[in-house]
């Protein structure tokens, strides 16, 4: 409990900085004028856009952000047939990696590994890397987004398919983590039976994991350092 009350606090804390600086912020920039089209924006209102993005990572809004879409996991429709909802999944997920010793970075992955799967049920796995992947190392960025298919060889051949599709990346250096990653973390957490640890346990360390400097990711540059 308190635990629970010092991560509040702290969080409470973050978001109250956050908007002061924010505030602080929009009234320098006040003074110019806001751009309604990317058409004729000059530098100095794209330099404003560029510091605005950099503190929304930089604040930890988000980190915030990603963890509310972790939240909305957390609903009955979200079961897809299993014993847990894609929220409670992730704790499992999550605690199961803490208690055998692994890194914080990992177990924010696996936390997070499942994070767009109610919006992007199929291709989740890529989604999610997307959001941490600029964050992570190459090697956990690669689990994060390969691991549907190891995934699959635990009930592919349930479904009349080939339980053997991930032997098609056997060639990555990530191959044999990837398989532990699932072995270990991912495919038994599904027990109501196992005593998961509460969101409050990972918090910090999303939020330090989005505070690192992220590598460069697609064609939009203004987040970066």
């Amino acid at each position: 409990a308190d635990t629970d009350v010092c991560s509040s606090m702290l969080s409470q804390s973050r978001l109250l900085h956050s908007r002061l600086a924010l505030a602080s912020r929009r009234s320098v920039a006040a003074v110019v004028a806001t751009p309604t089209s990317l058409k004729g924006i000059n530098s100095e209102q794209m330099r404003i856009s560029a510091q605005d993005l950099l503190h929304y990572r930089r604040s930890g809004e988000l980190a915030r952000q990603v963890l509310q879409q972790l939240r909305q996991q957390d609903n009955p429709h979200t079961h897809f047939g299993f014993g847990l909802n894609l929220f409670q999944h992730g704790l499992q997920t999550a605690t199961r990696a803490l208690r055998n010793g692994e890194n914080e970075e990992m177990v924010v992955m696996a936390l997070l590994h499942d994070v767009c799967e109610h919006t992007v049920p199929s291709g989740h796995g890529p989604a999610a890397a997307l959001v941490l992947g600029p964050f992570l190392s190459e090697e956990n960025r690669w689990i994060l987004e390969n691991h549907e298919v190891f995934q699959g060889y635990y009930y592919y051949e349930v479904l009349g398919d080939d339980k053997n599709r991930r032997d098609a990346y056997r060639a990555s250096p990530y191959f044999d983590a990837c398989a532990r990653f699932c072995e270990l973390y991912d495919a038994p957490s599904f027990d109501p039976d196992y005593d998961t640890e509460p969101l409050s346990t990972f918090e910090p360390m999303v939020h330090a994991l989005f505070q690192r400097t992220p590598r460069q990711q697609g064609a939009c540059s203004m987040m970066m350092e």
